[in-house]
């Protein structure tokens, strides 16, 4: 008798914590109105240029240096993981200044689509570079056991990252339109990274056995960094275009002749190198 009692507790409890008054299954309430409008940034008191110049020396070191104190910086997100080819990064833009923030995050661009306002606070963020580009995270060992500015946990992002607003129509969402002059007379100190576009270019491709590869990138012709390198012709001046094997612009087919490319602008140590957000950063002509 009792262990019939024992059962009919425990039943009932069941039935009871299963029933329709317990659980909501409804989609929970968001409030998304920050991505209806835009606001000033009131409390900045450091701009993307000074974060630069103040780092300067970690940054073309490929090192880095922790950030211990409040200094905040406002921009617009101009790029993001959208496609996986800028993985786990933003590039965050005022004015003519932007900068790479890396963030252990795999949809980044479901928080930050482009057009996004924010002010970032680097304190307990480390700000260095990344093959002397700069670029804002926390260190982490390569599987070579060698230190390297990387992305910083998704917790401190949350924190110290703060979403003002929106405004897909900022001047820092339209790229900055280059061609080869502009190339070899602009500093990369000064202009890495930077979205950028390139009109009447072509794109050749070249596959590890030295044909042509139809699409953008495939793991037989990876480095060790999972990337592709080919090359943007600009006239008779190349520029490098590096994809991801992981993304998914790898396998889009490359398209023949002229095209117009916009794209994130990088470098790595003394050369450019262009980024493409997604596959339409690519317009046929």
């Amino acid at each position: 008798m009792k262990k019939n009692i024992i059962f009919l507790t425990i039943l009932a409890g069941l039935l009871s914590f299963g029933s329709c008054d317990t659980f909501d299954y409804s989609d929970p309430e968001i409030d998304n109105s920050v991505y209806e409008s835009d606001t000033e940034a009131t409390n900045t008191n450091i701009t993307i240029k000074e974060v630069k110049k103040k780092y300067s020396s970690a940054i073309s070191n490929s090192s880095f240096k922790k950030v211990k104190e409040d200094l905040i910086f406002d921009g617009y997100v101009v790029a993001n993981d959208v496609s996986g080819n800028l993985y786990q990064t933003l590039i965050i833009r005022k004015g003519d200044d932007a900068i790479v923030v890396a963030i252990q995050d795999y949809s980044l661009w479901t928080k930050y689509p482009v057009g996004t306002h924010v002010t970032v606070n680097l304190n307990g963020m480390y700000v260095g570079g990344y093959g002397m580009m700069p670029k804002i995270g926390t260190p982490y060992y390569t599987s070579s056991g060698n230190l390297r500015q990387g992305a910083m946990l998704k917790s401190l992002a949350d924190t110290n990252i703060t979403i003002i607003g929106f405004n897909e129509n900022a001047d820092e969402v339209s790229p900055v339109e280059i061609d080869a002059s502009w190339l070899n007379k602009m500093s990369k100190d000064d202009w890495a990274p930077m979205l950028v576009k390139l009109t009447d270019v072509e794109i050749k491709t070249i596959k590890a056995d030295g044909e042509r590869r139809t699409i953008y990138a495939c793991s037989d012709d990876k480095d060790a960094g999972y990337g592709v390198n080919d090359t943007i012709l600009i006239g008779n001046t190349k520029l490098l275009l590096r994809t991801s094997t992981s993304s998914t612009i790898a396998y889009e087919t490359v398209p023949i002749g002229k095209v117009d490319v916009t794209g994130v602008l990088t470098r790595y140590t003394t050369s450019w190198q262009l980024q493409l957000r997604d596959v339409n950063d690519v317009v046929v002509k």
